[in-house]
């Protein structure tokens, strides 16, 4: 994979779709397997060269900080150095395998996605190179390395992760003249031309330029503006056999 080796993480929400967890912690700490979705998260942007990872805090950022200088986090009793801003960083082995570096800083309580993501970047070691962008809660198997490929072979400021839309539920029709007859009922089924959003990105530099100072949500408010520029194109994901 061509240099793109560094990420953002937002996890600085509220997680309110998870209330009933996340009122005690950041959803970014919600465990999945007992581990901590972001560490799959972690993991998995290792597992393809990505070296250097900024975590883009808000809600319960210390929670986050906390977890990643407890016990559970070190490795034969090596911990994380908190920097005099409160970020977390280190080099060393208590990282998977490959990753230099994790950087968690605050970006502030009620900042939107789009301007997390603006102030993230100056963290990152080359804020001027591409990077890999992500969400907190986004557990994924998709391909890193293709999307990468995809990006370096385009001329496109953003990649994006497009996965088949699937309907959540089946259907029913009813007809209210014959007493509510059921008349059809279809399964759920997949679309072969719409497609969700499937949470990892790769962004060029300038890709951060298209976000607006009323820019709240980054995938409501930018990436429209981005699409009519014309310059996303999507890397489609189906599920690994």
């Amino acid at each position: 994979m061509s240099n793109l080796n560094q990420a953002i993480i937002l996890a600085g929400g509220r997680g309110t779709r998870l209330a009933e967890q996340t009122y005690q912690l950041p959803k970014p700490l919600v465990r999945v397997g007992n581990i901590p979705i972001i560490v799959h998260i972690i993991n998995h942007l290792a597992s393809h060269g990505v070296e250097h990872i900024v975590v883009a805090g808000g809600y319960k950022v210390e929670m986050i900080r906390e977890y990643f200088t407890s016990d559970e986090f070190k490795n034969q009793g090596e911990s994380l150095k908190i920097e005099e801003d409160g970020t977390v960083s280190t080099k060393g082995s208590i990282l998977p395998k490959g990753l230099k570096s994790i950087q968690i800083v605050d970006t502030g309580l009620n900042t939107g996605t789009a301007h997390r993501i603006q102030k993230a970047q100056k963290y990152l070691p080359e804020p001027n190179d591409p990077f890999f962008m992500t969400y907190g809660d986004t557990v994924s198997d998709v391909d890193l390395e293709k999307v990468a490929d995809l990006f370096f072979n385009s001329s496109a400021r953003l990649i994006i992760t497009a996965v088949p839309y699937k309907e959540r539920f089946g259907i029913l029709k009813v007809d209210p003249n014959s007493n509510n007859l059921v008349t059809k009922f279809a399964e759920k089924s997949t679309s072969k031309d719409e497609f969700v959003n499937g949470g990892f990105m790769a962004m060029d530099s300038k890709a951060t330029c298209y976000i607006q100072s009323r820019d709240d949500d980054f995938s409501k408010d930018t990436l429209p503006r981005m699409q009519q520029s014309g310059v996303i194109n999507a890397y489609v994901h189906t599920k690994r056999q």
